[in-house]
Parts: structure tokens; C-alpha cells; sequence
């Protein structure tokens, strides 16, 4: 999963068990980089949820079932295809843009 948040963003690093925050970044500004930076933030925590909930109903856990670590699973997976869109869509926008005449 890392390594495809990677190749998401090559310089982001994902937030890791919720508690890191990327430096140096205005994620409260209105830009389009505080955007992004936020929703590759809420990416890696919704897959981490994921993770934690499925260790949890392995270690037998008796709150957690299996329908709600299934769904999380599937929210995490389907934000990543979204990411993954996303991420294509900009890079198709930027070439275009750079194959632009001046």
C-alpha cells in the first residue's frame, strides 16, 4: 500500500499510524497543494483505520466484526483508486500543459 501512496505523490511521505503531519506544508490554506496534501492526509488514515481494525478482529477483539473491517477494507481501497485517478488526471493536465506552444 506504501508504495502505492508513492507513487500518488513521490514527495509525500504517508502519514504512518495517524500521528505524522507533513512539514513544512499550510494544509489550512485554501491552495491547491493544502488541498491535496489534506486529501492524501485522509488516504493513508482511512487505510490505516483499515489496518488497525483488521489486526483488531484478528486478535479476536470482541467490538470489532467482520462486516466493519470488510467495509473499511473497501472504503480504504476504493479512496486509493480515487488517488490513483486523481493523480493520472493531473499528470495527463500537466503534460498537456507543457506540450503547449507559446
Amino acid at each position: 500500500m506504501n508504495s502505492l501512496l508513492q507513487q500518488i505523490d513521490r514527495g509525500i511521505t504517508p502519514v504512518s499510524a495517524g500521528t505524522e503531519r507533513l512539514s513544512g506544508v499550510d494544509t489550512q490554506a485554501g491552495e491547491f497543494s493544502g488541498i491535496l496534501h489534506r486529501a492524501l492526509n485522509n488516504l493513508s488514515e482511512r487505510y490505516q483505520k483499515a489496518q488497525n481494525k483488521a489486526e483488531a478482529f484478528e486478535a479476536g477483539i470482541p467490538d470489532v466484526s467482520l462486516n466493519d473491517v470488510m467495509i473499511d477494507q473497501q472504503k480504504a481501497a476504493l479512496s486509493l483508486q480515487m488517488g490513483v485517478q486523481v493523480r493520472n488526471k493531473l499528470v495527463s493536465a500537466y503534460t498537456d500543459i507543457m506540450n503547449m506552444s507559446v
